[in-house]
């Protein structure tokens, strides 16, 4: 199989994050790239335009005041105050208009700069004609005044048509200006909202991941708790600490499993042995009984002594193979015992790995609660980052504000700028508005997170009581295994007894033989069978007793096996 990459959680709620922030910046940066251009156009508008459009009304004033002061000269003669008046103002005004020139960036605003600057400097020479006539009192006074007349209506209408040029001018860059606020706050409107909707989204999907696979973990502690054994049917998605913790936990459900079925096969074996046991026991009771009838009959009877001493032979035969077959079947069920004790040990191992596995899980919890504590701090991080995008957003509305109160100062002339500033306030209101959702989805990432830790103290729990229920397991292991070893104490007891028996029936043997060889001393030995025979009796009540508690033994320690579902 393959290995997948590793990804810890750590990693992935890092990713997922960061993810989300880049989001975010990425719509602050467009946002401030709008915010740069429409000052852009609007600074161009106040630092160029109007001022150019302020210029020409200056001009225009200057000239006319030359003109007043011109016709003061004309009107009440030899003044020198009017005519110092009128080149002052006349001068004033062609550096103005030169100023104008030099300054103009569109053509047509040029050419007529240009031909207002041709026709000042034509009525100023040709006002300089009609103070020299004036003052030579000429006759053609009346003459050239006409002709200047005619001039300064010309002068005149091509400074109201300069005018209508850059009110135009004026009004196509507002226009354009708003169409372009407009359209960028279409833009950062949708760019935002999508943005939203798609960390939520991400937000949504990771935590239900997450959430599922925290439930497929508890779901498996609690079987493991409740002494479920089963294989599960998990599939491993990823490759990170609840998929090491759930493979844990199945490594050691199954080598519990193996134990387990191992340690039933075992009490069922040593269950069966102590039955065919106690039937032996049975039957070499029986015989002993016989033996005693027939002892009896021996010290009865001298007479059927012959006969009785055939039988006793056979029957003392039969003992001692019943003997021999008991203790053969003690020696198994000895070794059936030990291998018992040996699988049991296994098992009390298997439950300190369950244990120490345990341990491991509680160490892993401990450390996602440590991750999910650190995004938690991530998210008061970005809450800060929030913050400190709502105060930019506040400054920009409070300068907009303040722009807006200086166009109200410049009057006619700042109308279409208080536009402006009116539509970046309003911008910067939504920025704060969105900043504000932003931050709402932050709150919502957090109590996601504060989900997934309380999850997480629910699964320290369950993987507590995991651990309790496996010390019991180990307890319940300790027992089986004491209770197999007086057993095997017992077993070993029998086993003696069984010897003695053999020893015992040799020596009836020996008295049969005794008795066939003389007839006179069958009273003394038959005696003697008896008090063996009674000894006999006594050994086989006792091995019967620990026959019986031997499969007592192996009973309880298959139920206490049994209560595991494998």
């Amino acid at each position: 199989m393959v290995q997948r990459k590793r990804f810890s959680l750590l990693l992935q709620v890092l990713g997922m994050y960061l993810l989300i922030i880049v989001l975010f910046v990425s719509s602050a940066i467009f946002s401030i790239y709008n915010f740069k251009v429409i000052s852009a156009e609007i600074k161009d508008v106040s630092t160029h335009t109007v001022p150019r459009m302020i210029m020409v009304k200056e001009t225009h004033r200057l000239f006319s005041n030359a003109l007043l002061n011109m016709r003061g000269l004309l009107l009440y003669g030899g003044g020198s105050t009017y005519e110092a008046g009128y080149r002052k103002d006349i001068g004033s005004a062609l550096n103005e208009i030169e100023k104008l020139v030099e300054t103009s960036t569109q053509e047509s605003t040029r050419n007529q700069s240009e031909k207002l600057l041709r026709e000042i400097r034509e009525y100023q020479a040709f006002g300089d004609r009609i103070i020299r006539a004036q003052k030579a009192n000429a006759a053609n006074l009346a003459e050239l005044t006409a002709q200047g007349r005619f001039l300064v209506d010309t002068i005149n209408a091509d400074f109201d048509k300069m005018s209508e040029i850059q009110v135009r001018f004026f009004d196509t860059k507002t226009e354009g200006m708003n169409q372009h606020i407009a359209a960028a706050e279409g833009i950062v409107t949708v760019v935002s909202f999508v943005i939203s909707v798609l960390s939520m989204i991400l937000a949504f999907i990771y935590s239900k991941n997450l959430i599922k696979r925290i439930s497929e973990l508890n779901k498996v502690i609690e079987q493991t708790g409740q002494l479920d054994l089963t294989p599960s049917s998990y599939k491993s998605s990823m490759n990170d600490e609840i998929n090491d913790m759930l493979v844990c936990l199945e490594t050691m459900r199954m080598q519990v499993r193996e134990t387990v079925a191992h340690v039933q096969s075992s009490s069922s074996t040593l269950a069966a042995a102590c039955e065919e046991l106690t039937v032996m026991t049975e039957e070499f009771s029986r015989s002993i009984d016989s033996v005693a009838g027939n002892v009896t009959d021996m010290a009865g009877s001298a007479t059927a002594s012959a006969a009785s001493i055939t039988d006793i032979s056979a029957t003392i035969q039969e003992v001692s193979a019943s003997a021999e077959e008991m203790s053969a079947g003690a020696a198994q069920i000895d070794k059936t015992a030990q291998t018992a004790v040996t699988e049991s040990q296994t098992g009390m191992n298997l439950l300190e790995e369950v244990v120490n596995q345990n341990e491991v899980i509680a160490n892993s919890m401990g450390k996602m609660q440590d991750a999910t504590l650190a995004l938690n701090t991530s998210s008061e991080q970005i809450k800060r980052i929030i913050s400190v995008i709502s105060n930019i957003a506040g400054q920009t509305n409070l300068l907009a504000l303040n722009a807006a109160i200086e166009a109200a100062r410049a009057g006619e002339a700042g109308r279409g700028f208080a536009v402006v500033a009116e539509e970046v306030r309003r911008l910067a209101e939504q920025s704060e508005g969105s900043t504000k959702e932003i931050a709402s989805i932050i709150h919502s990432i957090s109590t996601e997170i504060n989900n997934i830790t309380a999850i997480s103290s629910a699964t320290s729990v369950e993987t507590g009581k995991g651990k309790e229920v496996a010390f019991h397991t180990q307890k319940g292991f300790q027992k089986i295994i004491d209770q197999l070893e007086r057993i095997g104490l017992s077993i070993k007891e029998m086993s003696r007894s069984a010897e003695e028996i053999t020893q015992g029936t040799q020596g009836v043997a020996g008295s049969v033989q005794a008795v066939s060889e003389t007839a006179s001393a069958t009273s003394g030995k038959t005696q003697n069978v008896a008090a063996v025979t009674e000894e006999q009796a006594a050994t086989m009540t006792e091995i019967a007793r620990n026959v019986d508690r031997l499969a007592e033994l192996a009973i309880q320690m298959n139920e206490k096996a049994s209560q595991f579902r494998v």
